[in-house]
């Protein structure tokens, strides 16, 4: 019997992939452990492949008889092509998008029949890891858990709150509204970078879209090895601060306060931040503790970055002359490029 709720609600599972047939092999298995009879409405999965050259036609096909599963193509580079490709090729009214390396869990199956009733403009959960190899000692879960928001509810525009895009859903016409993600953010091939989700996630709010967030929509996210390693995480650190200085362009009207907050971290940080570069300790990245440094690494280099691109204008519109000439001596431009030639060498031992 089709219930009142499937009469005009209907859902399409957008995976962008390059390359990483085997992680979407697993995200897919996934989807066949779904228990139809607890979903109220119709459902279906749409595969990007953004111009992959493994066999990642052939993963789909493979699933052909055991899910409602389309094959989609999309050459321009980059996952926000893929994911606005995907959308365009959708005939539901609600879409959400996932990882390739991501996996659907049975908490989040029994939740979003309950969520979509609410009519979401946007919606999301959490995101928990999950690993194929072991964990270093110094890895902890939290530095891959993303909660948003505190309890399942909606979230108000004036929230500083976003979604992770492994974890994202849209009603279909608020998504074509916004006009789709910022396709000149987001990874494209090779290349690994931030800030498309954040980024339509404040277009939303601007646009006054109903947010909501469920804690019990949980999506669980693949580690690989290459992501449990100080390298990595100094990388994306990088990337990371780089794209809050995109979305927090805030910066200058808030009178530099934020940036001065943080002067005494970054300072007291920096040391240990340019020592973790020399080039007698690169060889140990891999295989030691380091607690304190990965603090640093993924609460400090952001912000660090923020400072460097924001601090001449913040300095001068808040005629604040001590926070630039404190900001100049600590000679950030020079640890920058530090950290760049670090990323470079340390690099080679693994694929980013």
């Amino acid at each position: 019997m089709i219930s009142e709720l499937s009469q005009y609600i209907s859902l399409s599972f957008i995976i962008a992939t390059y390359n990483r047939s085997k992680e979407l092999n697993e995200a897919l298995q996934s989807f066949t452990r779904i228990d139809n009879s607890i979903l109220d409405f119709d459902w279906d999965i749409i595969v990007v492949d953004n111009n992959s050259s493994d066999d990642t036609r052939s993963i789909v096909d493979q699933f052909n008889k055991s899910l409602s599963i389309k094959y989609c193509f999309e050459a321009r580079p980059g996952v926000s092509y893929a994911r606005n490709a995907g959308v365009e090729t959708s005939r539901a009214n609600f879409v959400v998008f996932l990882d390739d390396d991501a996996r659907v869990t049975t908490s989040y199956v029994k939740n979003l029949s309950g969520v979509l009733a609410l009519s979401p403009d946007v919606f999301g959960g959490p995101i928990y890891p999950y690993y194929a190899g072991n964990k270093p000692s110094w890895f902890k879960d939290e530095y891959e858990i993303r909660k948003h928001y505190p309890t399942s509810d909606w979230i108000p525009s004036s929230s500083q709150s976003l979604l992770s895009s492994s974890n994202m859903g849209f009603s279909k016409d608020f998504f074509k509204e916004l006009g789709g993600f910022d396709t000149s953010l987001g990874p494209k091939g090779e290349k690994f970078s931030l800030g498309e989700d954040g980024e339509i996630i404040v277009r939303s709010k601007y646009n006054k879209g109903k947010i909501y967030y469920d804690h019990h929509l949980v999506i669980e996210h693949l580690v690989p090895d290459y992501k449990m390693n100080l390298a990595y995480q100094l990388y994306r650190a990088i990337e990371h601060g780089k794209a809050n200085v995109f979305l927090n362009k805030g910066l200058e009207s808030s009178g530099g306060e934020r940036i001065w907050d943080h002067y005494y971290a970054l300072h007291s940080g920096l040391a240990t931040i340019e020592g973790l570069f020399e080039e007698e300790y690169r060889p140990h990245l891999k295989d030691q503790s380091f607690d304190h440094e990965a603090f640093i690494v993924r609460s400090i280099v952001p912000e660090l970055i923020n400072v460097v691109y924001h601090y001449k204008s913040v300095a001068e519109k808040t005629k604040k002359k001590t926070l630039g000439d404190s900001l100049m001596n600590l000679n950030l431009f020079t640890v920058i490029n530090k950290i760049k030639i670090a990323i470079k060498a340390m690099m080679t031992y693994k694929k980013v």
